[in-house]
């Protein structure tokens, strides 16, 4: 019965040893989905800020995705004003994957949340590729007087 618990203990230590081979090898180390390295070569990072970046992204068409958002009747109705500023996270192509987060007055945030999507920016680089970065985008609500 030892030598059975034995074997079992063993094979465990194998499978356990087996897998963290798959998270772990000699450059980087898997934590939280995130990969981080020790050399911090740009294939092991996944997301950059623009100002890490050796070509910060650009928006190609955001007068254009501007004129398109509509000012929400229930705040023009109310008299409210602001700024909203939008974190997106943007792709390789410079597309827009995800809004990751959107501060300003709530009235305005659909409006918002149904046009950024439309946004194109052109890619960020590092060394040479392309890579997905976070890039942040203000927007102005003003009523006309």
């Amino acid at each position: 019965m030892k030598f059975i618990t034995f074997l079992f203990l063993v094979s465990l230590a194998l499978i356990n040893n087996n897998n963290a081979k798959s998270y772990c090898n000699e450059s980087s180390v898997v934590f939280n989905e995130l990969s981080v390295s020790r050399d911090s070569s740009v294939s092991n990072r996944t997301t950059y800020k623009p100002s890490e970046t050796d070509i910060s992204p650009e928006c190609i068409n955001l007068e254009l995705v501007r004129a398109r958002i509509m000012y929400p009747a229930i705040a023009r109705e109310s008299g409210i004003e602001g700024r909203v500023i939008v974190n997106l996270l943007i792709d390789t192509t410079g597309r827009v994957v995800s809004i990751e987060t959107i501060k300003g007055p709530d009235v305005f945030y659909d409006e918002i949340q149904k046009n950024v999507v439309d946004l194109k920016f052109t890619p960020g680089y590092i060394k040479g590729k392309s890579v997905r970065c976070l890039v942040t985008v203000p927007f102005k609500f003003e009523l006309v007087r």
